[in-house]
């Protein structure tokens, strides 16, 4: 080890070290007040322009790839908002179902979903699901903490919401 350096990270001295982490925090207080949207975003941008490296960075930060406006769920759930927050919820599923096909959903990736789109949900969507049916049929089921479509509320989604294939 040469004199002067840190153990962890080989030529770093621990002063230097001691600043990258005092930067960290800096862009972490800053990045707490930011809309959680864009908060990955921001942070992997500041890191690039204020920590050492940062021309590396920086070049994979703005080449990296962008979501196309096919994933963005804007424009879907604009077009099928409710006025009412339980609806609200089976929208954002239609356009996870949409995108993802069978897959599972968590009661976060839903409350993004909803705050990305500038959507009101209830308080507790998990209920919204446990209690949705189409007829006697139950539209979603839980396993293992997410929420996946039963076969009976991938079809009901399919009429519901035409668009999806």
């Amino acid at each position: 080890m040469n004199p002067g350096h840190s153990d962890g990270i080989a030529g770093t001295t621990p002063e230097d070290l001691k600043n990258s982490i005092d930067t960290l925090l800096e862009i972490n207080a800053a990045i707490a007040r930011m809309d959680s949207s864009i908060r990955t975003r921001a942070f992997d941008l500041l890191c690039s322009l204020h920590l050492p490296g940062r021309e590396r960075c920086l070049r994979e930060v703005t080449d990296a790839p962008r979501p196309s406006p096919a994933q963005d769920p804007t424009p879907f759930v604009d077009r099928y908002r409710s006025a009412v927050p339980a609806e609200n919820v089976y929208v954002l599923v239609a356009w996870a179902f949409l995108q993802h096909g069978h897959t599972s959903l968590s009661l976060r990736q839903i409350r993004e979903l909803a705050i990305i789109t500038a959507t009101s949900i209830p308080k507790r969507p998990d209920n919204t699901m446990r209690y949705a049916r189409h007829g006697s049929h139950p539209l979603f089921e839980r396993s293992a903490g997410v929420w996946l479509l039963t076969i009976h509320g991938q079809t009901h989604f399919r009429e519901k919401f035409p668009i999806i294939g």
